[in-house]
């Protein structure tokens, strides 16, 4: 049995009244709600992505949906020397004789 990373894309959908969110579980998977603002986070399959927002576009409940710049954003975060942002600091203790 094989493992594989399925690619999605997350979802921000807006919505005016919090008794609609059960609906969006049909549409992906639910990893947050704001109960406050009246949002949900969803994920959704990338190759899906198009027609899942046009069909959230269409439903009468859905204030705004925005789709997350998380997959734009570099996530690899390294040490830099202040002087240098370019140069990645060496992180090994040097002694002082």
């Amino acid at each position: 049995m094989d493992f594989k990373v399925e690619q999605r894309e997350e979802l921000i959908v807006y919505t005016y009244n919090l008794k609609q969110m059960r609906q969006l579980k049909r549409f992906g998977e639910i990893t947050y709600i704001s109960k406050r603002m009246r949002y949900a986070v969803i994920f959704v399959h990338q190759e899906k992505i198009a027609e899942t927002k046009k069909q959230l576009e269409q439903l009468h409940f859905v204030k705004r949906l925005v789709e997350s710049p998380r997959a734009e954003l570099d996530t690899w975060f390294r040490k830099q020397d202040r002087n240098d942002p370019l140069k990645a600091v060496d992180n090994s203790l040097t002694e002082e004789d």
